[in-house]
């Protein structure tokens, strides 16, 4: 209920704003043209506030419902209107004149946008960085080229013991030999040719690191 009460108030402040702005405009451009104002009024119905002030004993007041206003001017087709006067009505201007008046009130008001938009450009505003996530240390780098021919075509480089082109597909390259002492060194005295050992295939005097199902089933116990 706060949050809607927030904005309530919010809207009833920026729209009596726009409306004393405007009406302000008109109340400027009818002093211009020498139109006596009687009534500038912020909202409509019932006055909560009136107060005579100026050269013409204008009336300012402030109505109950802020929700608009309006300039009222001297017109004979409103009311009668004092000889001395007729003068400085609205409807004895020149049409030159009416319409610099019905105008000035959105001139204001565009006048204030582009007031607002300066001061907004002018101070700047608060914004997110678009910044996904901080940059990795020690990256790879850009992954290198392809090789001439595309995989496997002429001019590719093939690991040493992979199959020929079209023929069974490329094997996985032979494992190092720091790798296979290291995980097989512990059972060479106990590992004969074709018997599993940990993992590890024992072909004659070598030892390498394979798959257990390249491992041959002769000789195993």
């Amino acid at each position: 209920m706060s949050g809607f009460l927030y904005y309530l108030v919010a809207f009833a402040v920026v729209l009596g704003i726009l409306v004393i702005v405007h009406e302000f405009g008109h109340y400027l451009a009818a002093r211009w043209a020498g139109v006596r104002v009687v009534r500038f009024s912020v909202g409509f119905g019932r006055p909560l506030f009136v107060r005579r002030w100026g050269r013409d004993d204008t009336e300012w007041a402030i109505a109950a419902f802020p929700l608009g206003g309006y300039v009222k001017m001297l017109d004979e087709r409103e009311g009668e209107v004092a000889p001395a006067e007729l003068h400085r009505s609205f409807n004895r201007q020149p049409v030159a004149r009416r319409m610099v008046i019905v105008a000035a009130g959105p001139a204001a008001n565009f006048i204030l946008a582009v007031l607002l938009y300066w001061g907004l450009f002018w101070y700047g505003s608060e914004e997110f960085r678009p910044i996904l996530g901080p940059p990795a240390l020690g990256g790879a780098g850009p992954p290198p080229p392809p090789p001439r021919g595309g995989p496997g075509g002429r001019g590719a480089r093939r690991p040493a013991g992979a199959g020929a082109p079209g023929g069974g597909g490329a094997g996985p390259p032979p494992p190092a030999p720091t790798t296979a002492s290291r995980c097989c060194g512990s059972v060479a005295s106990r590992c004969r040719p074709g018997r599993r050992c940990a993992g590890c295939c024992c072909e004659g005097r070598s030892i390498t690191i394979r798959s257990t199902s390249s491992c041959s089933t002769r000789g195993r116990r």
